[in-house]
């Protein structure tokens, strides 16, 4: 029990020092709907104490916030652009994309994308791939669906690069 409340310490203090963090829920969540063995756990207390304790910890960010009319929120999603999501273009999306395929090393960038592909496609899946893709895909998959309408900086997705990485090594050894 004590390794889901370090869990959930781990996970608040991370969201403290950034709001990335909070991708990791959805990757916990993507884990769970692509690795049917990790499911009992959902029937646990663990998941949902770690949880609570990230909530818990949490809430200084939301009552800060709250006595500052929420200017963390404008604040982002002014960078996001979330006011103008009408407006589609290709152009950030080749920039994001452009940046990515030369700051990550073409080779790198050209086998990350593979490896990830091959594995959405492959059945069964490998463990260790599961784990690492579900660690990067939601990070990335984010900032690249809002790059077709705000411009994307490529060190957004730096906590995902690893987890590609490892992917992409596992992939092609």
């Amino acid at each position: 029990m004590r390794h889901r409340v370090r869990v959930g310490v781990w996970l608040g203090l991370g969201f403290l020092s950034k709001y990335t963090a909070l991708f990791q829920w959805l990757r916990f969540a993507l884990l769970f709907a692509m690795w049917k063995p990790a499911r009992p756990h959902l029937r646990r207390p663990g998941p949902y104490l770690a949880l609570l304790v990230n909530v818990l910890l949490s809430v200084p960010v939301l009552i800060w916030n709250s006595q500052h009319d929420w200017v963390t929120i404008t604040h982002v999603g002014g960078r996001a652009d979330f006011g103008n999501i009408s407006h589609f273009t290709l152009r950030y999306l080749l920039e994001f994309a452009g940046a990515e395929f030369g700051l990550l090393n073409p080779v790198f960038f050209v086998g990350m994308v593979w490896a990830s592909i091959a594995f959405w496609r492959a059945k069964p899946r490998d463990p260790q791939m599961v784990y690492f893709f579900t660690m990067a895909v939601p990070l990335v998959f984010a900032y690249t669906l809002q790059s077709f309408h705000a411009r994307v900086l490529p060190n957004w997705i730096v906590p995902a690069i690893l987890p590609l990485l490892f992917v992409m090594v596992i992939y092609w050894d």
